[in-house]
């Protein structure tokens, strides 16, 4: 995995140290997968990681907010659960995807 241009990361590291290698989650961190359809306002995501909330440790002081960002982008983009596939939003991009083929 690559985040904010860093194979392996210390976000990555830290992410999977208590949601899993695979976003599935674990003893200590829930799963990740469909974390952008259960909370669909990003800001409040950003928030959580660099406040902290519930179980989940602060990373604000830890990582910066660039990392913080792409971290968050990361997870809400790699995990989503197949059934969203359908309902992302149409930018076009698909059909443009297509025409190269």
């Amino acid at each position: 995995m690559v985040v904010n241009g860093r194979e392996d990361g210390p976000v990555l590291n830290i992410s999977a140290g208590c949601h899993g290698d695979d976003g599935m989650g674990s003893d200590t961190g829930r799963s990740l997968i469909g974390i952008a359809a259960q909370q669909p306002d990003r800001l409040v995501h950003v928030t959580s990681v660099t406040d902290g909330k519930g179980g989940m440790p602060a990373l604000g002081e830890r990582l910066s907010p660039e990392d913080i960002d792409a971290a968050v982008t990361y997870v809400r983009l790699a995990f989503v659960q197949e059934d969203e596939m359908n309902e992302l939003p149409r930018t076009g991009a698909s059909d443009w995807i297509i025409g190269l083929g």
